[in-house]
């Protein structure tokens, strides 16, 4: 059983897009979306009303809470199956696009989280920096975009919620993937042509105060010291492994 979590706030051309091509290619595998109308104002909330079906539940915040809490509040009203898929809903589906997932966490007991983008970190003493993931595909790493990340049922309810500290917009998603590795599980970029991302077509993203440098820069400062606080990273910046540091 696949869970898909999807937040929304506008764009609804992309939401369309994202769920007629959850539903086209699912056919036959079990599976439930559960969206969040995070405060839409372009005619979002009268599409998801047109919708029906039992492969569908829907929630509505009046406003736009952000992604963390908007998260949350979906967690909140569900209980994860075997696995969740967080992602925005600006990606669009191919077939057959979950059959190398599926068998790769089959294959790997210790991958906790698995996406399309992902980046290994070094934590300083205010900030962290990231390096893209490439080459050959799969491959580990430290941290997953959170456009698209799959991820064990039973590690979502170990994790959960969100760090709603974030903010709006940042690094929820680094917290998610470093706190999965301190359980001893280890994360996974996996390449595939059959998930697209269109890429901040949400208005949300878009806002100066949500998107700023100035912002990604408090989140990274308090995520820092948080994840100094937990012991989760080693001496030489890098993040441990079920407590054991990996170099």
């Amino acid at each position: 059983m696949l869970d898909i979590v999807i937040p929304m706030y506008n764009a609804m051309e992309y939401s369309q897009r994202c769920v007629n091509s959850i539903r086209s290619t699912l056919s036959g595998v079990p599976y439930k979306i559960h969206i969040l109308n995070n405060g839409s104002t372009d005619g979002t909330g009268e599409w998801l009303a047109s919708l029906d079906g039992p492969d569908i539940d829907i929630q509505t915040s009046p406003v736009n809470v952000g992604a963390p809490k908007g998260k949350n509040i979906i967690l909140s009203h569900m209980e994860p199956s075997d696995f969740v898929l967080f992602i925005d809903n600006d990606i669009e589906f191919k077939e057959t696009w979950y059959e190398p997932f599926f068998a790769f966490f089959q294959q790997h007991e210790e991958a906790g989280v698995v996406g399309i983008e992902g980046y290994n970190l070094v934590v300083h003493a205010d900030h962290r920096d990231v390096h893209l993931v490439s080459g050959d595909s799969p491959q580990q790493c430290d941290i997953l975009r959170g456009c698209f990340m799959m991820v064990r049922g039973s590690l979502v309810q170990k994790l959960a919620p969100f760090d709603e500290n974030c903010g709006m917009y940042w690094h929820d998603d680094d917290d998610f993937c470093i706190r999965a590795m301190a359980e001893g599980y280890r994360n996974y970029w996996l390449a595939t042509d059959k998930v697209f991302h269109y890429g901040s077509r949400s208005s949300a993203t878009t806002y100066p105060d949500v998107r700023s440098p100035e912002e990604s820069a408090r989140v990274q400062r308090y995520l820092v010291q948080k994840w100094r606080d937990m012991g989760l990273i080693g001496p030489d910046g890098r993040p441990k492994v079920g407590g054991s540091q990996e170099g």
